[in-house]
């Protein structure tokens, strides 16, 4: 269907609490125009335009009884980067893009550059951090990843995305009082 600029419809799937799988919104049928597959660790995911949502992906061994349609793909905007959406939508889970600008430990530009390229800003904050812009989906996803380097990462901007940040951490908190 990407090769040959087709349509796809299919139903999508998600897990229940007894560990099976059922349809999503009832057995919604999902029509969407494909651009590309893409893995992310041991997934494979559609990257397609969805009449509804714009630009989105699915969880490939989620998608069942798909149909190749007989109408065109929409188009592919110009301005669409397969690198870039896929590295702001850290792990595959979307959410609202926002630009934030986190402070780093210097031990994680590594880290940093091969999650989002060689194409970012680094400003030094002292001796031992620097800090960068990046467009991501903010979303749990985003905050997880970024709880991974504990006091090594600290997001300082925009202002309404550190509350995030602090709702986040006293929640969990609260989980475990």
């Amino acid at each position: 269907a990407i090769a040959d600029n087709k349509q796809v419809s299919f139903k999508y799937f998600e897990y229940t609490l007894t560990k099976t799988l059922r349809h999503r919104r009832n057995g919604h049928v999902y029509t969407v125009s494909p651009y590309a597959l893409h893995q992310d660790n041991e997934y494979y995911y559609l990257i397609c335009h969805n009449p509804e949502r714009g630009i989105v992906h699915f969880r490939v061994d989620k998608i069942a009884e798909i149909e190749v349609l007989e109408d065109a793909s929409k188009p592919l905007p110009e301005d669409f980067d397969l690198v870039t959406y896929t590295q702001q939508m850290i792990s595959m889970y979307g959410g609202e893009l926002e630009t934030v600008t986190i402070e780093f430990a210097n031990d994680l530009i590594g880290v940093v550059i091969d999650r989002f390229g060689t194409d970012i800003d680094l400003a030094r904050v002292d001796e031992d951090h620097f800090s960068t812009k990046l467009q991501v989906g903010i979303s749990p996803t985003f905050f997880s990843w970024l709880f991974l380097f504990g006091d090594q990462a600290k997001i300082t901007a925009p202002e309404h995305v550190v509350d995030q940040v602090r709702n986040q951490v006293k929640e969990l908190c609260e989980l475990y009082d």
